[in-house]
């Protein structure tokens, strides 16, 4: 079976073409293989796409099964990699439609440069607050098609992602699990965020969590559109419209390899 590396803004993943090829008998066992061990070499993804054929009006449709197996709803980075593989491959051109777990979604890629919309952007609740380890910690709760849980952190001794990333994630007032952003910076007008993600643990960006945090930071009046967000992985741009947030950044398909079956 024939896979891709490939790499958005620092989040990695195995990627399949399951419609030039075989698809894999139990993706999400595979997940957690290439994501513990070294199947994919030196390369250690973040989770396994898989890029499927469309139904109903999608020209192809995304899989994602995390590091865990578990089957998230969306993925923003995940779904660049996937527009830019459907454009060369050929299974869409210019601005086209691709299925979700959270709903069908508009790609545009153009000269090599990629740019998905996320769908409309809701904060759940403004402020809410979670009593973790013996303490109160208050933040943002944010649907981007998944669940995200927003925390500003600009005062000395502020909660961590190494301290509380794992406990907040897996919190019982998100049962389905949140994917949790600390962030620095807003007030001085730079969006710097630290990403742990349900079923991975901490990456090194994340789509849909850049998106929670620009439309959080734009709601309060610290950003404007469209904003920038950096991450460790380096940096993604959003930016609001015809309904939706849209996401850029870097995309890359780096190789192929062979997998066992």
């Amino acid at each position: 079976m024939r896979a891709y590396r490939a790499d958005a803004a620092g989040n990695r993943f195995v990627l399949i073409d399951g419609i030039a090829g075989q698809a894999p008998r139990d993706p999400a066992a595979l997940a957690q293989r290439l994501c513990t061990d070294t199947a994919a070499g030196s390369f250690r993804p973040d989770g396994l796409l898989l890029c499927l054929a469309g139904g109903d009006s999608a020209d192809v449709r995304m899989v994602l099964y995390n590091a865990d197996g578990s089957r998230p709803e969306a993925c923003g980075n995940g779904l660049r990699i996937i527009a830019l593989l459907a454009a060369q491959k050929g299974y869409g051109q210019g601005e086209f439609l691709v299925g979700t777990d959270a709903g069908v979604r508009a790609v545009r890629v153009a000269n090599g440069a990629v740019e998905v919309c996320l769908g409309p952007v809701r904060i759940e609740a403004a402020e809410q607050t979670i009593q973790v380890g013996g303490a109160e910690i208050c933040g943002t709760r944010v649907n981007v098609g998944n669940p995200h849980f927003v925390l500003f952190t600009e005062e000395p001794g502020a909660p961590t992602l190494d301290e509380l990333g794992q406990s907040l994630s897996t919190h019982e007032s998100f049962p389905e699990g949140a994917n949790v952003e600390f962030v620095t910076g807003a007030h001085q007008g730079a969006l710097k965020v630290r990403i742990f993600e349900r079923g991975v643990g901490e990456t090194q960006a994340c789509g849909t969590g850049a998106a929670a945090v620009a439309f959080v930071a734009v709601e309060r009046g610290w950003a404007k559109w469209p904003v920038t967000v950096k991450l460790a992985g380096g940096e993604l741009l959003l930016d609001q419209r015809g309904g939706g947030v849209w996401l850029g950044g870097t995309t890359q398909i780096l190789d192929s390899f062979r997998l066992p079956c």
